[in-house]
């Protein structure tokens, strides 16, 4: 080996002008495979969290030892986490003399036959280790220990400065993202602002970023921009929505207005995933640390965004404080933009307003609805469903959609949803109120047009008498996977009158112990490139459900997996009667 003077002067004459991580460690491992002779060399620094070592940068080690030891625990019983613990360094004279000391070692391919680990310190903080690595079995002597420890000073020194130089280039670098996230506004299209954002977030802070909105039941993706998967976007935003109620981090985040820390990528959750297209375009998708950040507004979250890095790149405690704030700006700027306001205000009041505020319990089912506004404009339409339990102990179930978009389709929905209750209520079937609701809009809207379908249940007997006026039909899905719809003729959409007297017709069915009744609108089944009868068998198709999803949960994913892209709202209502075998109390 060289003196140990020449050594420490080429390894501080290659730190010189390295001014970032990065750089400092390709510096070191490439100066100590120089001039240490090290066939293998490697660099593990904290976790941000301190709860162990992380590998950054190696030279020359067996790819199954380094993807085994990429993160260690600072528990560890191994060598770099005990040099961390005892702040001492770790020489090692032969491959016996390491399977002797770690026995877990044993067997684990190397290189090396002789190593030493470092501690890497600086103003009395560890930063993380350094390894060498010799080809031959060796004793290191007082000479080598001397050189070896100073190359790990200058290394260390080196990292502090690089990160005190960083420090300075994150300020500023986070200053000018806010600065561009806030320049981002001011526009009346929402959409392109949320794409400026996340390409912004992109470009220097983090690798991926994503913004979510909530619509309805699901959660959709508005923008998204990535480095390391520029075509993933293109492929996925604005489809495969995301189910309201399941535990994907998007929906939780939103959920719960919390932030969420995404654990990484692996089998398991790519084989949870049970839509064939999503999973075939995400499958290689890989990040290093992400986290889901809600979008809130008054406290209520309408929204969340991901950040996510690299393979091989941790968030700092200082990067989550910064994508906090990028959310918060951009939930501003969001809800500020003049068409975003629009559409939200109409979202809002038809959900707290004209839709049921809760959905009523109905002994012996359980009973979930998904509404889902189209969002391609900033007017919503005018479908609904309600539930409704009556004085003789019925509850009457019922999903409706006014003819075309905007406040005069929710002000005639309104008036008819209104107006079909107080019918119901005073005890009139379902046929004759789907006739009054008729004459009603053809006299004081002769414009308007409206289609309808009310099914009144016997909850103890599952009796159903129900009436469609030009509506699609009923499903209903039995326990044993089978379904079939009610299709019998419907009468006349509401608005139109043949002049008979009675337009509609009353039928008759029964819901057995654990089938499922599924009312929806025709922005479920039909679009411009699905006609309505092919719609109609992937309904029937997908109706099955697992026991084990909940139900709401099991509407959304009907919802989500129907619809990618909405051509119209959408409204489902499902209604299940509980098996007496699960439930023998029904």
């Amino acid at each position: 080996m060289p003196s140990r003077l020449a050594v420490v002067r080429a390894v501080a004459s290659a730190l010189g002008s390295s001014r970032t991580e990065d750089e400092v460690a390709e510096a070191v491992l490439d100066a100590v495979c120089t001039h240490l002779d090290a066939v293998t060399t490697s660099l593990w620094l904290m976790t941000p969290d301190g709860a162990g070592l992380r590998l950054t940068h190696e030279r020359n080690g067996d790819p199954r030892a380094v993807a085994t030891f990429a993160r260690i625990p600072i528990e560890a019983e191994l060598p770099g986490p005990q040099v961390v613990r005892s702040g001492e360094p770790c020489f090692v004279g032969s491959r016996a003399d390491r399977d002797a000391r770690w026995p877990v070692l044993a067997g684990t391919p190397s290189r090396s036959e002789a190593f030493v680990v470092l501690p890497l310190s600086a103003m009395d903080e560890t930063l993380g280790v350094v390894s060498f690595g010799f080809a031959q079995p060796r004793e290191f002597d007082a000479d080598d220990r001397i050189a070896m420890l100073a190359v790990a000073d200058q290394c260390a020194i080196a990292l502090d400065r690089a990160r005190l130089y960083q420090a300075a280039r994150a300020d500023a670098d986070a200053n000018h993202l806010l600065a561009r996230v806030s320049a981002a506004g001011g526009g009346h299209d929402w959409l392109p602002v949320a794409r400026q954002i996340a390409a912004s977030c992109t470009d220097r802070f983090v690798d991926s970023c994503v913004v979510y909105i909530r619509e309805g039941g699901v959660v959709r993706r508005a923008a998204a921009s990535s480095r390391s998967f520029p075509g993933a976007p293109a492929e996925l935003v604005d489809r495969f929505p995301t189910p309201l109620s399941s535990e994907s981090p998007n929906a939780v985040a939103i959920r719960s207005g919390e932030d969420v820390h995404l654990p990484p990528i692996d089998e398991a959750q790519l084989a949870a995933i049970t839509q064939p297209e999503f999973k075939k375009r995400v499958e290689h998708i890989r990040f290093g640390d992400a986290w889901m950040i809600p979008l809130l507004d008054a406290g209520r979250a309408f929204g969340a965004m991901l950040f996510a890095t690299a393979v091989g790149h941790d968030m700092s405690a200082a990067d989550v404080v910064l994508a906090r704030q990028v959310a918060e700006r951009t939930a501003v700027i969001l809800r500020s933009a003049t068409e975003y306001g629009q559409h939200r205000a109409a979202l809002e009041a038809l959900h707290d307003v004209l839709l049921p505020a809760a959905m009523p319990e109905v002994p012996g089912y359980d009973v979930s609805a998904c509404y889902v506004p189209f969002t391609a404009g900033p007017n919503v339409g005018g479908d609904w469903w309600d539930v409704l339990r009556l004085r003789n102990g019925c509850v009457a179930l019922s999903v409706g959609d006014v003819a075309g978009h905007g406040i005069p389709a929710v002000a005639v929905m309104g008036q008819l949803r209104n107006a079909m209750r107080a019918r119901l209520v005073a005890g009139v079937d379902p046929a004759a109120v789907l006739d009054e609701l008729s004459a009603l809009l053809d006299w004081t809207d002769p414009d308007a047009h409206a289609t309808a379908v009310i099914v009144v249940l016997q909850p103890e007997t599952g009796a159903l008498t129900w009436a469609s006026a030009g509506h699609p039909p009923p499903l209903v899905a039995l326990a044993d996977g089978s379904s079939a719809y009610l299709d019998d003729p419907p009468g006349p959409p509401l608005g139109v009158t043949t002049g008979r007297r009675r337009e509609h017709v009353n039928r008759t069915a029964a819901l057995p112990a654990g089938a499922m009744l599924h009312l929806f609108t025709d922005g479920l089944v039909e679009g411009r490139e699905r006609p309505i009868d092919v719609g109609l068998k992937a309904l029937a198709a997908a109706a099955d459900r697992d026991p084990a999803r909940p139900l709401q949960l099991h509407c959304e994913q009907l919802v989500a997996a129907l619809v990618e892209r909405p051509e119209d709202d959408v409204c489902l209502l499902i209604a299940q009667r509980h098996d007496v075998a699960d439930h023998p109390s029904a």
